[in-house]
C-alpha cells in the first residue's frame, strides 16, 4: 500500500509539475539514512577518505550526506513519470555498444552500483534492444514490480534470480538469449551471498571480490563483456562512459583463470577511475573495501 501511494503521488505531483516537492521528500529521506543507518554512513565515510585523503572528519560527514541525498532524489523519482526522450546525452565510448546493438550481436552488459541505471535503460529501451535484467533476490519485491512496470511491453525482460548461482537452471537461459543475439545485464560489483564464487581484485589499493559470475557467463556464451556507466552531470544532461568490449576465451584450461583475473582486473580499475571522477554517483553503500562479506 505505502508503494502504491508513493506512485499516486508521483504521478501526481508530475502532472502539477510540482518537482521540488520530490527535492523536498529526498531532503527528508536522506536525513532519515543519515540519521539511523549507522553503517551505511560509515561506508560512505570510508570511500570519500579513499578519494579525498588528507581531509577533516567534517568534509567526509559532509559529502557522505551529499551522497546520501543524490541517492534519495534517484529513488524519489523513480515515482514519477520521467521522461527521458528529452534528455541530452554525451558519450565517450558509446560507439561499442551501438555497434552491437545495431549488429544484434548481443552481449553482458556489467552494471555497477554508480551512476543511473534508469537512464542507461532507457537507451536500451529506445533502441528496442532485446534485454535480460538479472535482479538478485534480495532486491526488494516492489523494485521488482517497479522495473516490470515500467518495461511493460517492450523488449527488455526481468529476472529474479541470483546472479550468483552457477547451477545450470540458472545459467541455460541467459546463455540462450546471448546466443540468440540479446543482451544480459547483471551487477558486477557485489558479492550476494557467502558461497557466491567470487575473483579478486584491487580496488583503491584494497583488495575487493568481484563476483565470477557475469565472466563466466561471457566465456560460455562466447560473448563479450560491456563495461559502462552513466551519470548525470546535470538534470536532464547524462554521460555515458564506454569501454571497448573484452572478448574472454581460452583453448586451455590451465589458462582459464588468468584470462578472468585480467577481465576481472580492468574492471575493477575502469570502475575506480569512474568513482573517482563523479564519487556522488558513488551508491554502493555496504562494506566494498572488506571484500563486500
Amino acid at each position: 500500500m505505502f508503494w502504491k501511494l508513493l506512485y499516486i503521488l508521483g504521478n501526481l505531483i508530475a502532472f502539477l509539475h510540482l518537482y521540488f516537492i520530490i527535492y523536498l521528500i529526498a531532503f527528508f529521506v536522506a536525513v532519515g539514512y543519515f540519521i539511523f543507518n549507522k553503517q551505511g554512513v560509515k561506508n560512505s565515510v570510508a570511500f570519500f577518505k579513499k578519494v579525498f585523503p588528507d581531509k577533516g572528519a567534517l568534509f567526509y560527514y559532509r559529502c557522505a550526506f551529499l551522497q546520501f541525498l543524490k541517492f534519495s532524489y534517484l529513488f524519489c523519482e523513480r515515482f514519477i513519470n520521467r521522461d527521458y526522450s528529452k534528455t541530452t546525452w554525451e558519450s565517450d565510448g558509446w560507439e561499442y555498444l551501438e555497434k552491437a546493438i545495431s549488429e544484434k550481436t548481443g552481449g553482458i552488459l556489467l552494471m555497477s552500483h554508480i551512476g543511473n541505471w534508469d537512464a542507461a535503460s532507457y537507451l536500451f529501451y529506445r533502441e528496442s534492444t532485446n534485454l535480460m535484467l538479472l535482479i538478485g533476490t534480495r532486491n526488494s519485491e516492489e523494485m521488482e514490480k517497479y522495473y516490470k512496470k515500467k518495461f511493460k511491453n517492450s523488449n527488455i525482460k526481468i529476472i529474479t534470480t541470483e546472479p550468483g548461482n552457477q547451477s545450470p537452471a540458472n545459467i541455460i537461459e541467459p546463455v540462450n538469449f546471448l546466443k540468440e543475439g540479446g543482451f544480459v545485464a547483471v551487477t558486477g560489483d557485489r558479492i550476494w551471498h557467502s558461497s557466491q564464487r567470487f575473483i579478486e581484485a584491487q580496488f583503491m589499493n584494497e583488495t575487493i571480490h568481484v563476483p565470477e559470475f557475469p565472466f563466466m557467463l561471457s566465456m560460455l556464451s562466447k560473448k563479450p563483456v560491456y563495461i559502462f556507466f552513466i551519470t548525470g552531470k546535470k538534470r536532464d544532461h547524462y554521460y555515458l562512459r564506454g569501454v571497448k568490449p573484452l572478448m574472454l576465451s581460452s583453448d586451455k584450461r590451465e589458462n582459464r583463470t588468468e584470462v578472468l583475473h585480467s577481465a576481472v582486473q580492468l574492471y575493477s580499475e575502469e570502475l575506480e577511475k569512474f568513482a573517482r571522477h563523479y564519487p556522488f554517483s558513488w551508491f554502493h553503500f555496504e562494506d566494498f573495501f572488506k571484500r563486500n562479506e
